[in-house]
């Protein structure tokens, strides 16, 4: 899924934004299509004279969509990669064989010989290619923003591809068994994920938390690591949305975890940020610092890696409704920049930050963004000479 390209009233680029929100923007007379490739709209007002209160930074439908960009793509990939995850050779398919069941449950039709060689999935894979459809006419579904309607159709596939499971867990043989089941895993995180998607938009996220924990879940079966990382780093970053810090913490020091054994040192970075941040918000400053210090471990080598991820910290907590937390990881990715001498962000951060002070609504700092500053100056350090 890609992002859309905003514009402001007189061409001033803003943040990007889902490309379901410039559509709705467009619908409301708000915004006009100025470009196709790439998708840019560009509003009829002027984002810096327009002081954003509370209420209009706080509504899930608009905010917490970002969150699942990253990982939508994936419902539209193959069933089965053309380079499969790192595993036992025997629980792999053939090239042949994935080649074969890609195209069969894309419905091309198969001769006897090609189906001869997948003939014990034959059985089963009438589902996966049902899935296929359905996933196509959920995703016009979420397009249209019909939610309940794609909703329904979730609970009623995945209620099909569990039956499935269950069966050709126990009629095949293994390793083929096994080898089915992580086919019918990815279906089955592809649409929790999706459903995930819905619920937020219906502002119902104790479910969208539910799905993409089991999102993860059958990720992990699928043997994809990548997405199980994905999956539980936006539950995470949802329950801090969601004020359950404590919750919060616990699931990014999971995730941190996870990224350790599959070496994602991104986000792991990421998670262990976030965790910083829940812990900060519970109210335990010196837990906070103590977890942002590991981020410094971490990202102390990198000079300009440091820059991205402070940047990447401030985008997520600015499309939670939290411009006073990502204010001072612009602020922190600003300074680090000017002192390195690294002029390439510098406009698009005074930006974001600039942005986040109209949210506030004041250029004072408060209590609160007072502490946290002390915390976000523990993720990256600059050395003494290099200080600002």
């Amino acid at each position: 899924m890609q992002k859309t390209f905003v514009v402001d009233k007189n061409g001033k680029p803003l943040l990007l934004c889902h490309p379901a929100r410039a559509r709705k923007l467009i619908r409301g007379g708000k915004a006009k299509l100025i470009q196709v490739v790439p998708f840019t709209i560009q509003l009829n007002y002027e984002i810096e004279n327009r002081i954003t209160t509370q209420q209009e930074i706080s509504n899930p439908r608009e905010q917490l969509t970002w969150l699942f960009e990253k990982a939508i793509g994936v419902a539209s990939s193959s069933i089965i990669p053309a380079e499969q995850e790192d595993t036992d050779e025997k629980m792999k398919f053939s090239n042949v064989e994935a080649s074969l069941i890609n195209l069969y449950t894309q419905g091309v039709k198969l001769s006897q010989p090609q189906l001869n060689k997948i003939q014990s999935y034959v059985p089963y894979l009438e589902i996966i290619a049902k899935a296929n459809r359905v996933l196509n006419e959920i995703q016009i579904n979420l397009v249209k923003d019909e939610m309940d309607q794609a909703l329904d159709k979730i609970h009623k596939i995945v209620n099909e591809l569990i039956g499935t499971f269950l069966l050709s867990g126990a009629d095949l043989v293994f390793p083929e068994n096994i080898k089915f089941q992580s086919v019918i895993c990815k279906s089955l995180a592809n649409f929790e994920f999706l459903a995930s998607i819905c619920h937020t938009d219906l502002n119902e996220l104790d479910q969208s938390v539910e799905h993409l924990s089991r999102a993860s879940t059958f990720s992990l079966l699928a043997n994809k690591p990548n997405n199980v990382i994905i999956s539980h780093y936006l539950e995470s970053l949802t329950l801090i949305y969601m004020k359950k810090y404590e919750d919060a913490i616990v699931h990014f020091s999971i995730t941190s975890k996870l990224c350790e054994k599959y070496g994602n040192e991104r986000y792991l970075i990421m998670s262990l940020g976030g965790r910083a941040i829940a812990e900060f918000l519970k109210g335990d400053e010196d837990a906070a610092k103590s977890t942002m210090n590991m981020v410094n471990q971490h990202i102390k080598n990198n000079r300009e890696e440091a820059i991205v991820i402070l940047n990447e910290f401030g985008d997520s907590f600015y499309n939670m409704s939290r411009p006073d937390i990502a204010i001072h990881f612009y602020n922190e990715a600003i300074e680090i920049s000017v002192a390195l001498g690294n002029t390439t962000l510098l406009t698009t951060l005074f930006s974001k930050l600039k942005k986040c002070f109209y949210a506030v609504g004041s250029f004072d700092m408060t209590p609160l963004t007072k502490g946290l500053q002390s915390v976000v100056g523990k993720a990256y350090e600059l050395p003494d000479s290099r200080a600002i």
